[in-house]
């Protein structure tokens, strides 16, 4: 394996993949009693994991099912590692020639000393397997050869250190509930002694290193693990007050880099997720010790988990937003990866039960149950109805939800003006989409794939893997050729400072849509680049661009990624229906857009590629369309499920002060929608209709009106049509439907409206 590069040594640390060789010699220190009624408490205490492990056993059994078939295959068929099969754990576990992934990673040959499989062997064990003797041949192997000095990978960072020292401390309490209170002896058994060797090894190696990491979430981390060992290992250190010191450099950190809307400052959710979990642990460990939670935390909390609930949805799909390897911290279920079902059981337990359960079928879930002591919170009688528009303007998050909160559009803008932030883990995704229907993925992120960049560790002629998954190209967004929006990708990871920022530029939603625009601002060809999202509640998004002046139609382009497996059908050159897993999405190009281009698996241009999970590469339908010629406003709508035998344009017409206009035709159906200009004055005029407000949806059937709606909108004027209203003020929110005769409001009545309205 080659050695450590001096680059990668400093995004870990500065004394990290320094030779560390620890003796593992036994020490009264490790032969502390840990007893039932031990202090501190730790998440649960034995008597409440037992019982945990036969409710499991008792309630759901695939549970236990999955986590003894992948115990048994870690020991019998090989550790997996980010999808590559290893060797099998044992005695003979090759710790000392692990080899990197692609492109000479080194994350693949440091992951199995995370140790994940730890207390994946030891809750086996609980359930009964006779594993012992495998864990604690696996673990002495592990000893002999850190102890050697011969590989740097057991001590490569504080991070993998402190995930092997979670880990090992959930393993040791699944082995002393296996004891049973009759056989408690005081004593440790021989593989909870190995367990407790490396605990105390590790905790020696990080006490004079903690806060040395790089001031991201391994920062945090740092200092949430001095928490930590701290709390629940006090015999490990001698510091007087580490506990009080390191529990103030946590919480001072945590407000550094999570936003006070629950974002996180490295704009990656997979790192955010991490932080969800170290804080959800500090809160649930606090209360167990009786210590105090500060009321600030629980509230970031709160909106920490409630964002990524918002984001991955009901059937907890992860959106994976920057890079992400997706470790979890806490690996207690099978899956080793994204633990969306565990944010959302720790928000019902912690925060609101009348959210809806995770579903029944997703493994981490389990991640959850332990942590919370054995028990999620109960189903709902009745369910809590969630808002169809959520908002995390500094993170830069807008989700626009239909009646189905499966279907669901994701408007990731950007980091906000004046906002501090982190660059290392961000993928250049400002202003771009996502897009689920039924809780199906079908405009998706493209992932992360690898860390590593430089072209001499990959074979000849790879493309440049970390450059496009990481760049504009992979995203659902603008993306103008030769440049990044964030600053070109030189090394692995990108500087701590990026010059691109977005300003939430409109911003209003109601009971019967949403509208966000937003706009960049950098030092590059990306600077006043402007995109708008306007969904119409049941009925449809539609997604517009303004180029800032100066960029070539040859050179922009616009991109949407499918999900793998999606097949694009092409109803006309700016029609394209897009099915998988028997939904669709039908998406209509506006005048100025070419007929779109199709990316499936190709090389040459690059495009159509996805990493749906870390080391993972599957082709999939990417379209691409460009500008013709000096086009500067642009727009497509999105509309899920629509039938086969509709057909529909899209026409846009910008106003001379900056207000918008969009006519949509579908056979006899015309749909109007105006957005109109900062000034509220001058209002917006089109196609014979003019608008004072902000936001305004009209909807005629050969010619005659039957729904409108409005945000903050006061008067409206047809001629042609027969149309007029007028309200006395601004109104928040109207809507009015018209069927026969009857004319109605269903958000409120008509007192105060003048209102003419054709045939009522």
């Amino acid at each position: 394996m080659k050695s450590v590069s001096s680059r990668f040594r400093s995004w870990f640390g500065r004394e990290s993949a320094v030779p560390y060789c620890p003796t593992f010699s036994a020490s009264r220190v490790i032969e502390r009693k840990v007893g039932i009624d031990a202090e501190p408490a730790f998440f649960a205490d034995p008597v409440s994991l037992r019982a945990a492990a036969e409710q499991v056993a008792a309630e759901r059994p695939q549970w236990r099912g999955r986590l003894l078939e992948r115990a048994y295959s870690d020991c019998s068929t090989g550790l997996i590692t980010y999808g590559r099969r290893g060797d099998l754990l044992g005695k003979a576990f090759p710790w000392n020639s692990l080899t990197n992934g692609p492109g000479e990673d080194a994350l693949y040959a440091a992951r199995p000393h995370r140790f994940a499989f730890a207390p994946r062997l030891a809750l086996a064990i609980l359930y009964g397997a006779p594993l012992e003797f495998i864990l604690a041949a696996t673990l002495e192997g592990w000893m002999q050869v850190a102890s050697a000095g011969c590989s740097k990978l057991p001590y490569l960072s504080n991070l993998v250190v402190i995930q092997r020292f979670i880990a090992l401390s959930w393993a040791l309490a699944f082995l002393i509930a296996k004891r049973g209170d009759a056989s408690y002896s005081g004593r440790c058994s021989a593989v909870e002694h190995a367990v407790l060797k490396i605990l105390y090894a590790d905790a020696r190696f990080l006490a004079p290193r903690l806060g040395n990491s790089y001031p991201n979430n391994h920062l945090l981390l740092d200092n949430f693990a001095g928490w930590y060992i701290g709390l629940l290992f006090p015999e490990f250190i001698e510091e007087r007050g580490w506990l009080e010191r390191y529990e103030s450099l946590w919480l001072r950190e945590l407000a550094r880099q999570i936003y006070e809307d629950g974002t996180g400052f490295e704009h990656s959710t997979h790192y955010q997720e991490y932080t969800c979990e170290m804080t959800a642990a500090y809160v649930i460990l606090s209360r167990r010790n009786n210590r105090p939670v500060p009321d600030w935390i629980l509230e970031r909390l709160k909106r920490m988990l409630a964002f990524q609930i918002d984001l991955s949805g009901p059937k907890t799909t992860p959106l994976a937003i920057g890079n992400g390897t997706e470790d979890p911290l806490f690996p207690l279920d099978i899956g080793e990866g994204w633990g969306c079902a565990a944010i959302r059981e720790l928000y019902r337990a912690l925060f609101d039960s009348s959210l809806s359960p995770s579903p029944y079928e997703d493994s981490a879930a389990e991640r959850a149950f332990w942590l919370l002591g054995g028990e999620l919170a109960s189903s709902p009688v009745e369910l809590k109805r969630s808002p169809r528009f959520k908002s995390y303007p500094v993170g830069g998050f807008f989700v626009f939800s239909e009646p189905d909160e499966g279907t669901r559009l994701v408007f990731r803008t950007g980091p906000a003006t004046g906002k501090l932030l982190m660059g290392g883990h961000m993928h250049a995704d400002l202003l771009g989409i996502y897009v689920s229907v039924a809780g199906n993925p079908m405009v998706v992120d493209g992932g992360t794939y690898t860390y590593r960049t430089q072209a001499e560790r990959w074979p000849p002629d790879s493309p440049r893997w970390r450059a496009y998954f990481a760049g504009p190209e992979a995203h659902n967004g603008l993306s103008i050729r030769g440049v990044d929006p964030l600053g070109s990708l030189k090394r692995d990871f990108r500087d701590r400072e990026v010059a691109a920022r977005v300003a939430t530029t409109r911003l209003t939603a109601g009971a019967v849509g949403a509208w966000v625009e937003g706009r960049i601002e950098s030092q590059n060809a990306y600077d006043s680049y402007c995109r708008g999202v306007v969904h119409v509640l049941g009925e449809y998004w539609l997604v517009y661009d303004q180029l800032p002046e100066g960029i070539s139609s040859d050179a922009a382009s616009f991109g949407l990624q499918w999900v793998p497996g999606a097949k694009v059908e092409r109803r006309s050159p700016h029609e394209i229906c897009v099915v998988t897993n028997e939904e669709s999405l039908g998406i209509t190009f506006s005048e100025g857009l070419t007929p779109p281009q199709v990316l499936e698996g190709s090389l040459a241009p690059l495009g159509g590629w996805v990493s749906p999970h870390y080391g993972h590469l599957e082709a999939a339908p990417q379209i691409r369309t460009k500008c013709e010629g000096n086009r500067e406003l642009t727009a497509f709508l999105l509309a899920a499920g629509r039938k086969p035998t509709e057909t529909v344009s899209l026409q846009r017409m910008q106003g001379h002060q900056g207000g918008l206009a969009f006519r949509i035709t579908c056979g006899e159906r015309m749909d109007y929608l105006f957005l109109g200009p900062q000034e509220a004055s001058p209002g917006i005029e089109a196609w014979g209709i003019r608008f004072e407000g902000v936001w305004l949806w009209l909807r005629t059937i050969a010619g005659v009106p039957t729904i409108l709606r409005w945000l903050e909108g006061q008067s409206l004027q047809g001629e042609a049509m027969g149309l007029s209203l007028r309200a006395p003020a601004r109104t928040p929110v109207l809507e009015l439907r018209h069927s026969g005769a009857v004319l109605e409001n269903p958000h409120g009545t008509l007192d105060g409206l003048s209102l003419c309205w054709p045939g009522s």
